[in-house]
């Protein structure tokens, strides 16, 4: 399973319609096979911050991008 996450200001938004356009603030997990793995990652790249974690097959397909978890800080 592959994993796409980025940093939200507002973790309550619908979908990705709070995905930043570019920056640091993204990122492709291809390594992990569980989101408990991938937010424990996160927790420590990004402290203190909001994230979304996505799964996909293809990542230029915003069709197969599915919502798996919410972080809240």
């Amino acid at each position: 399973m592959q994993f796409y996450s980025y940093v939200t200001e507002t973790p309550d938004a619908p979908g990705q319609t709070d995905e930043p356009i570019a920056g640091d603030r993204r990122t492709i997990i291809r390594d992990l096979r569980t989101v408990r793995g991938v937010a424990r990652r996160l927790e420590r790249a990004w402290p203190g911050k909001s994230f979304k974690i996505f799964s996909f097959t293809n990542i230029y397909d915003a069709r197969t991008h599915r919502l798996v978890h919410i972080h809240r800080a």
